[in-house]
């Protein structure tokens, strides 16, 4: 049985696009310089066969280093959960970046409305990314919940031009011309749907149900899913659900309750007795029957995305990252 993905909606564009102009042309002040810009993914055939960016593993969460219209922008969460872009208004306000529309971000605990802020360039080490405009969100509470300074987002929208790797046991996005991209031969391959601006994939739990799960690397736990989803298949839990906590991201906070999932079947492994944490959705969001997958279950992969071929393939690493020690674990025969 598969669940939809009728409500998936994660980001919706409202409003028109306004003109502004920066005003100071001078260097922020405190921001240094960004390293130089050799390619783009606006000319993915241009790109070298292979490049490897470095990004760096804070706590349970992927950051790398941005710059935004040549200037140091710090430290952005790398997060294929997110179908758009987006800065802290704090650093918008530093780097003095023009307003340019409104939208509404859907997030996990209902909507958030933002103004776009535009850029000449976004960049990652020497890779300039598409974007050009950011949603202007004030990403302090996310902060304070990662523990870590989050001056921005670079979501799946702007990586998804051309097949790229994230490698959490090297620490490095390697993205690739995709003329000269060839599949990993140690790799489960899977079948990659793109919903909405995100990855997801398909996993089948304990007894029979069929879910669509994202890929989700700014999530910090190993699996995410609906409440309503323990509700209609209550075989699918190894415990039953009892202490509830919760989680913060775009639109504030949503309760959650933890517990393990007997067995699920995604990406080339059979894994037992799998942490999760149930979602007590928010009304906006009733009806969306789509879990993730987080930083805990996926730094134990080595994930290579072909966008174009819509294939998601996934090495499985079983001592990689900090838990390495998770048991139950076996690969399909």
């Amino acid at each position: 049985m598969a669940v939809s993905l009728a409500a998936l909606a994660f980001v919706l564009f409202v409003g028109c696009e306004t003109t502004a102009v920066r005003v100071n042309a001078d260097d922020p002040p405190g921001v240094g310089q960004a390293p130089p810009v050799r390619h783009s993914l606006t000319r993915p055939h241009e790109l070298p066969e292979a490049l490897e960016i470095p990004i760096a593993s804070r706590g349970e969460h992927l950051f790398v280093r941005t710059g935004v219209d040549g200037y140091d922008a710090g430290h952005f969460l790398l997060d294929t959960g997110a179908a758009m872009d987006a800065v802290d208004l704090g650093v918008a306000g530093r780097l003095q970046l023009p307003e340019a529309g409104d939208g509404v971000a859907l997030g996990i605990a209902g909507l958030e409305a933002f103004t776009f802020r535009r850029v000449d360039q976004l960049s990652v080490g020497p890779l300039a990314l598409p974007a050009r405009r950011l949603a202007g969100l004030n990403l302090h509470r996310v902060a304070r919940h990662m523990r870590h300074p989050v001056n921005g987002i670079v979501g799946f929208s702007s990586l998804k031009r051309t097949p790229f790797t994230l490698d959490y046991q090297a620490n490095t996005l390697t993205v690739y011309q995709p003329q000269a991209f060839t599949p990993p031969t140690d790799a489960a391959s899977q079948p990659l749907r793109i919903a909405r601006g995100l990855p997801l994939i398909a996993a089948r739990l304990a007894d029979g149900p069929i879910v669509w799960l994202i890929i989700d690397t700014g999530a910090d736990n190993e699996l995410t899913l609906p409440r309503e989803l323990a509700n209609r298949f209550p075989k699918v839990v190894a415990v039953n659900i009892s202490a509830a906590g919760s989680a913060t991201g775009v639109g504030g906070k949503v309760t959650k309750h933890r517990t393990w999932i007997k067995r699920i079947d995604l990406m080339g492994v059979s894994l037992h007795n799998v942490p999760v944490a149930f979602e007590e959705l928010p009304d906006v969001r009733q009806g969306d029957s789509v879990g993730r997958i987080g930083h805990k279950l996926l730094q134990h992969f080595r994930l290579t995305f072909d966008p174009g071929r819509k294939t998601l393939y996934a090495q499985w690493r079983p001592d990689a990252g900090e838990d390495g020690d998770l048991t139950g674990m076996a690969r399909h025969p």
